[in-house]
């Protein structure tokens, strides 16, 4: 018995060191942090010299803000322990510890329908590649999304057709606008949107976001509610979801309208530190345009600066078109904004979608998208296409604000721009290199949320360069400038010269703003800056250029005003240098110019002639120098009537690319137009003279690139001459849609008032619209002029014009008068009363042996 006793026990005793020796460090391996302005070298040195039977050897800096380092040593003849000991014992220690081993952990949620969200872990649930997935329990071990390491509340804004308001998976993360009161009609909180309390609709003009399942299925990928036993999960379990309702079959207007709503409530964040507004960090757009580039949206695609500016990157999905979109172009992921992430589908095996577009400059980055499991409309189910793919790139940007990282969120907040940037490295710099995609995106990789954010820690606390480099004002012999210098920074240099000057000046330990002084004016100037943080010193910023003033500058933002029959007023914007202006005028490029001086930017022009083309240009005249002359503005003074007087509406938005209107004959008018790109101004035609009481016949011809489309014409006159169109003055209506000329008649009512007026011919695909506004933007639009005329009636003559003039001689036509058969004409010096008759035989008139530079007055009879 006590044998048996004995042995039990020794083998007890037997078993206690095993357990002590489990691994949970590496071996051979210290990390130690030295005080902030130690150099390692330095140490190391000094340690060597203490304790030469401790051989160490320096591996890597690990985090060089914090002087943290890496040492390693032979483990089977040092004592780690007692080498621990000795490491804590110096004074320039800050920590010492061994390297502990981290183990991988899997967070998952509890959801029942997780298991086929393949694309978060893939086991080969969906025929697909096992571990062809986003590694999503790994990333959510890290976060789950929600809150910012200093407590902002995360906003993801879905611009998209609607969601299930009610989806018990997507209610409890719903944005609310708490400073709304809901349908008082009032905008309580006064960012220009009224009762947006559960978000906007651009279409309805309130917060009426409920709708589609499309977006309703976008949302739930961003951020359906994880880990509440319902359903799935999103990207994000805990973010907010701000749902900004824009239906697809829509126009730029109200594209720009949809994203100016994030950008409201995050610019009210910034501006009150959190005290209104949301915390908005990424737009998805699951949504675009088919074969249009950048060139063809400006507004568009510059709006993504707008929004980054203001801390807000964008997602945006690529076409469902196998189609290189470098080449064949698409909006919005081929805009050329820094703070915008084009994304193309992949499936579950790692493979590009046959159906999505590509790009090795436009598209970023791939993402799984191939008939994911999503929220739906009532439920749940698969979602395909690139519409899925780019929301899982939309949810990380928003979980990566919810790293464990104070530093990225405090960067975020001092420069909005910054962190936004920072955000789209973090997605782009983190890609698995996917062959599929290798040659045609921009990083050759797909998106991988545990790398996200293992590259957002890893950048945590980075020396960042000072940003958001800005001249804030300017003079002759000054410049303040300004920058964004981050918490980390310990010191700020700043070197300034004039371009092109061999040497730079220096100033060491600056903050902002800053003033220069002594400059000289009209002068070029650069500026650099650099950064120090703990134990690190960047490379000087890339410059930034400024112009001091005091240039004699071409005048700028000239307006013409009050033109009239013999006079307009010119006005401009002041130069500060300048000592007066020179405007210039003259009929036609081929006449001699009038020039005068003066020094207002408020000049009248006088004794113009009625109905005239002019061109003029106003320069600058400064101490010792002067400006070019201004690019020619190209104006006409009043009397050729009304059709070219009056203000008709032309600025349409009319696609011509597949038809158009091919030809017009009206009575004597034929006009082989072909395609006018939408609109078609032909107001320089010969007025067609029309009758009052008489019929006259139309054919109107429609032009087509491809198949022969159904198109609807309309003609109007403006009878009442007043530059609209009104549905009474609507002279031609076939009443349907043809493929082919038609043919018909117009009658011009007895009564209708007489005189020169416009006709307008609209064409539009399928249905009537105009004549200023084409709601499906489909077809074209002529303009003519029209003289209506009383044939028996003996009308004065109009619209006099000047055809050629000297010093003493002048010549002058005018339309001819039906039954006129002469006309009797007179003129006389003004402010005396004594007139000179003549009789011409046609519209045409010489007068000679004129005053010089004299003012006359003329006036014309018809004889019938």
């Amino acid at each position: 018995m006590i044998r048996l006793i004995s042995l039990l026990f020794l083998s007890f005793l037997a078993l206690i060191p095993i357990r002590a020796q489990q691994i949970d460090h590496v071996q051979g391996e210290l990390l130690v942090q030295l005080s902030a302005n130690l150099s390692v070298r330095d140490w190391y040195k000094d340690f060597q010299r203490q304790h030469p039977a401790y051989p160490i050897q320096l591996k890597r800096c690990v985090v060089r803000s914090s002087n943290i380092w890496l040492l390693t040593f032979d483990y089977h003849t040092i004592n780690e322990n007692r080498l621990l000991a000795l490491v804590n014992q110096q004074a320039s220690i800050v920590h010492a510890q061994l390297n502990h081993l981290v183990e991988l952990r899997a967070t998952i949620p509890n959801d029942p329908e997780f298991n086929q969200q393949w694309q978060y872990i893939n086991t080969g649930q969906t025929d697909g590649t096992p571990n062809a997935d986003l590694d999503a329990e790994l990333a959510w071990d890290f976060t789950v999304g929600g809150l910012s390491a200093m407590g902002d509340t995360i906003v993801v804004c879905v611009i998209d057709n609607g969601i299930d308001i009610d989806h018990p998976d997507l209610l409890p993360n719903l944005w609310i606008n708490h400073a709304e009161i809901p349908d008082n009609g009032l905008d309580d909180d006064g960012n220009g949107f009224v009762d947006d309390y559960e978000g906007w609709s651009v279409g309805t003009n309130n917060d009426d976001i409920e709708g589609g399942s499309h977006g309703t299925s976008v949302t739930g990928i961003v951020g359906a509610r994880g880990n509440n036993n319902i359903g799935v999960s999103g990207v994000n379990w805990n973010v907010k979801l701000m749902l900004v309702r824009n239906d697809f079959n829509t126009d730029e207007a109200d594209v720009l309208e949809a994203y100016s709503y994030p950008l409201e409530q995050r610019k009210r964040y910034n501006a009150t530190n959190g005290a209104e507004g949301a915390f908005v960090v990424v737009t998805n757009a699951s949504w675009g345009a088919d074969n249009l580039f950048p060139e063809d949206a400006p507004l568009w695609c510059s709006f993504y600066d707008t929004l980054g500016v203001h801390g807000i990157i964008n997602v945006g999905a690529t076409t469902n078109s196998n189609i290189d979109v470098d080449i064949a172009g698409d909006l919005p992921t081929t805009c050329t904004s820094d703070f915008l992430i084009s994304v193309t589908n992949l499936d579950a095996n790692n493979n590009k979608v046959p159906n999505a577009g590509f790009g090795s400059i436009s598209i970023d980055i791939g993402a799984y998208g191939d008939r994911v499991w999503t929220t739906q409309n009532g439920g749940y189910g698969p979602f395909p296409g690139t519409s899925a793919a780019a929301p899982h790139v939309a949810g990380a940007i928003g979980l990566l604000y919810a790293a464990d990282c104070p530093d990225f969120i405090q960067t975020a907040k001092q420069s909005p721009s910054t962190g936004a940037l920072l955000a789209k490295q973090f997605i782009l710099d983190s890609a698995v290199p996917t062959p599929a995609i290798q040659n045609t995106t921009l990083t050759g990789g797909r998106l991988n949320l545990f790398n996200v954010l293992q590259e957002t820690l890893a950048n945590c606390g980075a020396c960042l360069d000072p940003s958001d480099l800005d001249v804030n004002s300017s003079t002759e012999n000054s410049a303040t400038l300004s920058w964004v210098q981050f918490n980390n920074h310990t010191r700020i240099d700043l070197r300034w010269r004039a371009v092109g000057a061999p040497f730079w000046n220096n100033i060491q330990e600056v903050s902002a703003p800053l003033e220069l002084t002594d400059l000289t004016a009209c002068t070029d100037y650069e500026f650099q800056l650099k950064g120090y943080c703990a134990g690190e010193e960047l490379a000087f910023t890339p410059s930034l250029e400024f112009l001091t003033e005091g240039c004699c500058d071409i005048p700028a933002d000239i307006v013409m005003s009050d033109i009239n029959f013999e006079s307009a007023i010119l006005d401009w914007s002041p130069v500060p240098v300048a000592n007066s202006y020179t405007v210039r005028f003259r009929q036609n490029p081929t006449d001699t110019w009038t020039q005068f001086t003066t020094i207002s930017t408020f000049f009248p022009l006088i004794n113009l002639m009625p109905c005239t083309d002019y061109q003029l240009q106003v320069r600058t005249n400064c101490a010792g120098s002067i400006s070019d002359f201004s690019p020619i503005i190209n104006f006409n003074t009043l009397g050729c009537g009304g059709c070219l007087d009056l203000p008709y509406c032309t600025d349409f938005d009319l696609d011509a690319d597949e038809e158009w209107i091919e030809s017009v004959r009206i009575h004597t008018l034929t006009n082989m137009s072909g395609n006018d790109d939408g609109y078609g101004d032909y107001t320089d035609f010969a007025p067609l003279q029309l009758d009052v009481g008489q019929s006259y016949s139309i054919a109107l011809e429609p032009g087509h690139s491809g198949m022969m489309w159904a198109e609807y014409f309309l003609i109007w006159i403006d009878f009442n001459q007043n530059g609209t169109f009104q549905s009474s003055e609507v002279i031609f209506d076939p009443g349907n849609s043809f493929n082919q000329t038609v043919n018909g008649t117009i009658s011009i009512p007895a009564n209708a008032p007489l005189g020169n007026t416009r006709l307008r011919v609209g064409m539009q695909f399928l249905s009537a619209g105009g004549p200023c506004f084409f709601s499906e933007g489909l077809g074209e639009v002529e303009d003519y002029c029209v003289n209506i005329i009383d044939p028996n009636a003996c009308d004065p003559p109009t619209m006099l014009t000047r055809t050629d003039a000297s010093p003493t001689t002048l010549s002058l036509e005018w339309p001819d008068v039906p039954n006129a058969e002469s006309y009797l004409f007179r003129y006389r010096p003004t402010a005396t009363t004594a007139w000179t008759s003549l009789t011409a035989a046609d519209n045409t008139l010489s007068l000679n042996d004129l005053d010089t530079c004299a003012t006359f007055e003329v006036s014309i009879q018809s004889n019938c």
